[in-house]
Parts: structure tokens; C-alpha cells; sequence
């Protein structure tokens, strides 16, 4: 029985496991498309090379050009090998140089015969496959060649691996928006090519949520945007994504919840917003303002600006609005110990760019402990004469006993220092040998 009941044990995880890796098998990807790899052979000029070692221990050769100017100046490169075919042997080495810069790019043993490689030629071919007229070609050099010994380099190829990356951006060719009902619209989408599309929406162009298609690429498609509120003008943008990672998006397209089909407007034009926002905080008496400052906009015919505000951890609603040439605000409605924060959008019309950056304000606690600015400001001056006149009775008072402590403290000390010194004297033995008239007493006794 245990036995059974072990093996049934073992059925059921094997079953569980194979139902994770089917639900793993059918997850939908988003892997792009490959690119088509070309692989290219270019002979050098000339293919072949003989050296001899007599009498030459560094031997160099001529010109070893690759005309390399049928690939792409665009194209990406995944790979570059240099071989060739050794005839002869020697025990020597040869040094492959760059031409232009005689730095050698690697060193191969000429012990045996046979076809020879390198791949450190990669770098260097890249350079000439993008900048064609650093193309001065490479230089084969052998050293140590013995007297007899003849080398021949045959069959010199450079073999490349390259894919041209796609760069053209997708184009979006039919974008209809429906409302489903009130709160619910169907995007429908068409684009030349497959793509990932994604949909950002609010009620401004500000864009406060996002949507996402399906994770395949496709060149058709629908969007469906939710939660929307009735009768409410929103603001949307659509992004198209390639598989080589080329997006194109839209101008901010506008249109209003309600019943049917509509074409939402397109904006070609967007806005752009304000690319600073600093904030100066002001002391003002017993409160404190916040000055504020924004950059224009680069977008020409702007209608305004508009600045939002929150508290604390609130939410940002719109606070002021302002002409095309105002780029100050002084904020003086605020609390003390109170967090504010502040972004400026600019507008056209009905198209609004996106947010600046944020500055948050934190006002601190107000430093006016006694309030005697703002008593005057109530009108309660006679109160504030008052307190004025007690604070300085009691620092008159104050002083005034320090001063007879003061006072009483050095007439002690100088009792008790003439005391002192008079028993001083007394010890004296001039006091005993000269005379009283002799003495110091005299001079301590005033």
C-alpha cells in the first residue's frame, strides 16, 4: 500500500509539472523578428605573398587592400575573420600591422603549413567599414627567417558577418476610435508593418494611464480603452514599436465620450512644456511666500501656462493660469510646517504639453515666537507696548541685583585679603629686627 501510494505520489507532480511547462510553452512572446545575416568573403589585393629569410630578419610586405566598400556603412558587425594559406615553414613569426598606424593586430606562428586564422582583425575592419578612407590596408611582417626558409601566403580572404539593422520607422495608417458606451471606447489600428502599439490617455495631455495591445507583433489590431467617464473630452496618444525597436506615435488626438463612431482630432503639433522650474522661499514678516520661476516653452504660439498644486500627500489640481509672457508666481496662501508642491504645463488652444519638472516647497515653522509683528498688524499695539515695556522693567530688575551681588561679593574679598596680609606681616622677621616704623605693617594699615 505504501508502495501505491508513493508511485500515485510521483503521477501527481509529474502531471503538475507538466502543466507549468505547457502554460510556459504557450505564453505569448513579444520576440522580434531576426535580421537577415549576410556573410561576405573579400579578397585581398594581392592574394599572395612570398617571403624569403635570406638575409632579412624583418621583412615587411606591400599593401594588403580589402575593398570593403560594398557593405554598408549602417551595417551592424557580428563577426570578422582574416585566413590564409601557409606554404613553407621557418621558425620565425609573422606580425599583421595596420598600415596606418603600423600598431600590430596579432602575431602567428609560421612552425607548420596549413590554413591559418585570426579574429582580432575585427576592430580594425570596423573602422574601415565606416570610415572607408581609413582604409589603408595591413602589412605582413616575418622576423627570424632562416636563410634557407621560403614562406608563401596564399588565398587571402577577410570573411565578414553582417545584418543590416532595419531604421525606418513604422507608420500608423488607420487609427478610428468608437465609444462602446459611455464609458468604454474601441480603438481600431492599422500600421504598414507588425508592431507592439501602446495607448496613453487622460483627460489631459498629461496622460495618467496607459494600455497596452497584444504582446504579438501585428499590423492590425484593437485597443479598447475603459473606465472612462461620460461626456468627458480626453487626450490620447498612440505609439507603434517595430521589432528593430523604431516607434512612431501620433499628436495628441482628442475626442469626447459619448454614443457612435467618431475620428478624433490630431494635433500634428505638440506643446512642449516648460523645461526648468525653480522656487525661491521668502520670509514675509511672520508667514512665508514661495516665488516661483519657469523657462518659456520652445513651442510657438503658445495660448498660456498653467501652474498646479497639491499639499502634502494630496492630489494636484489647477491653481493658477497665466498669459504666454508670465513666467513668475509668488505663492503667499501657505501654511507654516506645511509641504507644497508645484509643475507648469503650457497650452494651445485645447492642446496641452506635458508636466515640467516637480519642485517641492517645504515652509518651515515660522521663526516670530512672541508674535509682536503680527499683534501691530491687528491693530494691538497698546498689548505690545505693554509686553515691550515689562521685558525691559524685568531686565532692569535683573541687572540691578547683579550688580549689588556683584557689589557685596568684592567687599568681602577684600576683607578677607587684608586680613591676609596682615598675618602675612606678622611673620615678617623685619617686623623684629628693623621696628614697627620699619615694618610693611605701615603700608597695609591705611
Amino acid at each position: 500500500m505504501r508502495k501505491l501510494f508513493n508511485a500515485l505520489a510521483i503521477v501527481i507532480l509529474l502531471s503538475q509539472f507538466n502543466l507549468i511547462a505547457n502554460a510556459q510553452e504557450i505564453e505569448p512572446t513579444a520576440t522580434p523578428a531576426p535580421e537577415e545575416i549576410v556573410n561576405k568573403e573579400v579578397r585581398s589585393t594581392p592574394a599572395d605573398i612570398l617571403v624569403s629569410g635570406a638575409n632579412k630578419s624583418n621583412q615587411l610586405s606591400g599593401e594588403i587592400i580589402a575593398d570593403l566598400t560594398e557593405i554598408p556603412q549602417s551595417a551592424e558587425i557580428l563577426d570578422v575573420e582574416l585566413t590564409f594559406d601557409q606554404t613553407g615553414t621557418s621558425e620565425g613569426i609573422l606580425k599583421l600591422l595596420n598600415k596606418r598606424s603600423f600598431s600590430i593586430i596579432d602575431s602567428i606562428s609560421l612552425g607548420r603549413e596549413g590554413v591559418k586564422s585570426t579574429t582580432r582583425i575585427d576592430t580594425t575592419v570596423k573602422e574601415w567599414i565606416t570610415s572607408p578612407e581609413k582604409n589603408f590596408g595591413l602589412v605582413f611582417q616575418t622576423s627570424e627567417l632562416g636563410a634557407d626558409n621560403e614562406v608563401n601566403f596564399s588565398n587571402i580572404t577577410f570573411k565578414i558577418e553582417y545584418y543590416l539593422p532595419d531604421r525606418t520607422t513604422p507608420e500608423i495608417t488607420k487609427l478610428e476610435i468608437k465609444t462602446i458606451d459611455a464609458f468604454t471606447v474601441k480603438v481600431t489600428w492599422e500600421t504598414n508593418e507588425p508592431v507592439l502599439v501602446t495607448a496613453k490617455f487622460g483627460k489631459t495631455s498629461n496622460y495618467d494611464k496607459e494600455v497596452t495591445g497584444e504582446v504579438e507583433y501585428k499590423d492590425t489590431g484593437v485597443v479598447l480603452l475603459t473606465g472612462l467617464s461620460e461626456n468627458i473630452t480626453y487626450h490620447m496618444k498612440f505609439f507603434a514599436k517595430d521589432s528593430s525597436g523604431n516607434t512612431t506615435e501620433t499628436g495628441n488626438t482628442i475626442f469626447t465620450t459619448n454614443s457612435g463612431t467618431t475620428s478624433g482630432t490630431t494635433e500634428n503639433e505638440s506643446v512642449l512644456a516648460p523645461r526648468l522650474l525653480n522656487y525661491e522661499l521668502i520670509p514675509d514678516r511672520n508667514h512665508y511666500n514661495v516665488e516661483l520661476a519657469w523657462s518659456k516653452s520652445e513651442s510657438t504660439n503658445i495660448t498660456g501656462y498653467v501652474l498646479f498644486r497639491n499639499i502634502g500627500d494630496g492630489e494636484y489640481s489647477e491653481y493658477s493660469r497665466f498669459d504666454s509672457v508670465v513666467t513668475r508666481y509668488t505663492d503667499t496662501k501657505l501654511e507654516s510646517d506645511t509641504t507644497y508642491s508645484y509643475y507648469v504645463i503650457a497650452y494651445s488652444g485645447t492642446v496641452q504639453s506635458s508636466r515640467s519638472p516637480v519642485v517641492q516647497v517645504k515652509v518651515p515653522v515660522s521663526a516670530n515666537i512672541l508674535g509682536i509683528d503680527s499683534m501691530f498688524e491687528r491693530g494691538n499695539s497698546n498689548l505690545a507696548v505693554f509686553f515691550i515695556l515689562s521685558g525691559f522693567a524685568i531686565l532692569s530688575g535683573v541687572s540691578y541685583f547683579m550688580w549689588k551681588k556683584v557689589k557685596l561679593n568684592m567687599a568681602y574679598n577684600e576683607k578677607i585679603n587684608r586680613h591676609s596680609r596682615l598675618h602675612n606681616v606678622l611673620h615678617d622677621p623685619d617686623y623684629y629686627i628693623n621696628g614697627y616704623e620699619d615694618s610693611v605693617i605701615e603700608k597695609v594699615s591705611d
